[in-house]
Order: structure tokens, then C-alpha cells, then sequence
């Protein structure tokens, strides 16, 4: 079996209503939004519109994304919530090598696990972390064929 099947299976999953790509703020000041169906003040605003004062930065993009789907399925009760994408681990991905590394991009004291990679040496699975690549984003990363998958459940 090919990796070319599993991506054949997982298209044929449910997909949600929702599409937040084509939910951006598109509002110049605060108040009534079209896209949301409810006013937009303060830190809403900012938050929907990504113009955040330096002293009150925007929060992560994966909790502004959070936000959006909330407010989406608050404008459209009848919408269904967006699944998570299905990423399954890389093949060249090792065991944890113990070391954790903070992240720059996450809000707080936040630390990431550190793995092994037979490509980079090490790595990171979801967040970036100073001086590693991140598997969610990285040009190398490879799918474990459909078989690997089906034995390890």
C-alpha cells in the first residue's frame, strides 16, 4: 500500500462548513461585523483584525484562529466546528531526545519537546523552537505509509 491511498481515505472525510480563510477581518474600525454578525470593540477587534497595540500583542494564531471558529459557529449556530488537520507523525521522526527548548511564538513560559530526526538531526513535532525545524511546517516531512499505520493501531 502507497501513502497515496491514506491521503485517499482522510479526503474522504467529513469536512467542516466552517472556512476561516475566507472569515479575515475585513471591518476598517471597530464595530458592527458583517462576517461575525456582532460588535467588534476593544479587544476584539483587535484580536479579529490582528492590529494589537505593542504593551497588549495578539495573542498566538492558532488561539486567534480559536476565536474565529467560536465566533463563526455563534454567527451560524447550525455550522459544525472544523476538525483538526490529520498530520500524522513523519517518518524520520526518532524518540524524544529529553531536551526541551522554549518557544518564541507561544505566549508565557512554554517549552517544547525535543526529538530525534534522521534528516536534521533534531526537531520539533508542532511549535518552533530557536535553531530546529518543526515537522508541521518542514519541506521534508514524509508520510508513513498506510501500512505502518494499520500496525501500530
Amino acid at each position: 500500500m502507497s501513502a497515496s491511498i491514506l491521503q485517499l481515505v482522510l479526503s474522504a472525510l467529513p469536512r467542516s462548513p466552517l472556512r476561516l480563510e475566507s472569515m479575515d477581518c475585513h471591518c476598517n474600525q471597530p464595530g458592527w461585523c458583517k462576517t461575525y454578525k456582532r460588535e467588534m470593540l476593544g479587544r476584539l477587534y483587535e484580536i479579529c483584525s490582528g492590529k494589537c497595540p505593542t504593551e497588549r500583542p495578539c495573542p498566538h494564531p492558532d488561539y486567534i484562529a480559536m476565536y474565529k471558529e467560536q465566533w463563526a459557529r455563534e454567527a451560524d449556530p447550525t455550522a459544525k466546528p472544523k476538525p483538526d488537520p490529520v498530520k500524522l507523525p513523519c517518518t524520520h521522526l526518532g524518540a524524544p531526545t529529553g531536551e526541551r527548548r522554549l518557544c518564541p511564538s507561544c505566549n508565557g513560559h512554554v517549552e517544547v519537546k525535543v526529538l530525534m530526526c534522521s534528516v536534521h538531526g533534531e526537531c520539533t513535532m508542532a511549535r518552533k523552537a530557536e535553531g530546529l525545524v518543526c515537522c508541521r511546517v518542514c519541506g521534508d516531512y514524509q508520510e508513513p505509509p498506510v501500512s505502518a499505520c494499520l500496525l501500530s493501531k
